[in-house]
Order: C-alpha cells, then sequence, then structure tokens
C-alpha cells in the first residue's frame, strides 16, 4: 500500500526505481487516481500483485511488467478507464485471475490480448463490466474451475470463440447481459 490513494500523485521520476527485492505490491498504486503513467519497475520477485494498479482512473499508458513470480492477479488492473490498450505480459504462472480486468467501462478496449491462463484455476469475473469488449481470444481455461461471471455485463460481446470447460463446475452467470 506503498502508494494507496494518493488521489493527486504526479510521478515524474524518469530513473528506474530499486525494487528488484520486493516480493508485496499489494495495493501499491491502488486509486492513485491522477496518475496518468507508470515507470516501469522491477516486479520480478513479486508474488503478490493484488489490487496493485486497480482504480487508476486518470492511467492512460502501462509499462510491460514481471509477474514471472507471481500466482494472483486478483484485481490487479481493475477498472482501468483511462487506457486505449494493454501490453501482453507473461502470465504463464498465474492461477487466480479473480476480477483482474473487472471495470474497463469508459476504456477504448475493444478485445483484449491473448493472456497465457493455460494454469488459471479461477477465471471469475475477469472481464466483468467490461462494457466496450466485441470479442475475446479463445483463451485456455482447461484448469479453471470457477468462471463465474467471467464476461456479465459486456454488453457489447457479440463474439466467443470455444472454449474447454471441462473442469469448470462455477459457471454462473459467465455470460450474462451480453449482446
Amino acid at each position: 500500500r506503498s502508494f494507496f490513494q494518493c488521489s493527486n500523485m504526479d510521478i515524474t521520476a524518469t530513473d528506474v526505481p530499486i525494487t528488484a527485492a520486493a516480493t508485496n505490491w499489494e495495493y501499491a498504486f491502488s486509486t492513485c487516481t491522477s496518475v496518468t503513467s507508470i515507470p516501469l519497475f522491477d516486479t520480478s520477485a513479486c508474488t503478490n500483485f493484488s489490487r496493485t494498479f486497480s482504480t487508476m482512473y486518470g492511467l492512460t499508458e502501462f509499462p510491460r511488467i514481471d509477474v514471472s513470480s507471481a500466482t494472483s492477479l486478483a484485481y490487479t488492473f481493475s477498472s482501468l478507464t483511462g487506457l486505449t490498450e494493454f501490453p501482453l505480459i507473461d502470465t504463464s504462472t498465474i492461477t487466480n485471475f479473480t476480477a483482474t480486468f473487472y471495470g474497463y467501462t469508459n476504456v477504448g478496449m475493444t478485445v483484449f490480448p491473448e493472456f497465457d491462463t493455460s494454469n488459471a484455476v479461477t477465471f471469475a469475473s475477469v472481464f466483468s463490466h467490461c462494457s466496450k469488449i466485441t470479442s475475446t481470444p479463445a483463451y485456455d481455461l482447461s484448469s479453471a474451475t470457477n468462471t463465474n461471471r467471467a464476461w456479465t455485463n459486456c454488453l457489447s460481446l457479440v463474439t466467443v470463440p470455444l472454449m474447454d470447460l471441462s473442469k469448470s463446475t462455477n459457471v454462473d452467470y459467465m455470460f450474462q447481459t451480453c449482446a
């Protein structure tokens, strides 16, 4: 919670901060609503990214970060309403994607990149309330047991590819209120 709720913060640093040993980034920049860009940090040792960048309404660009030591991205990038694109990041170690991109309501993004979801166990509410999404890649959900509300309230979603949900025991409201 280093800068949690620093709603008037402006990041002007041009150097790369020394953060290589930091393992917990929980809520680090959450609700820093005036920040427009995040500098590149060394996040290679981080195991907890829970809500790290959530609710940063002013964020317009995002660096490619290293999440290779993490297993959860729960709410990490939720409600980033100013983004128009998202960098491809290596998510091959992530098992918990709960609400990772929840609430992209005003974002100009209509399609998200195809992230590696092969180890996903929980894929609940990942894209819930992403009202501009028109289609979704064929995410590998063959290990997922919970896909509850994954695309709920994606009002513009009209194209969904076939996905392996054979292990999913909770698919409640997966596509509720989709076009």
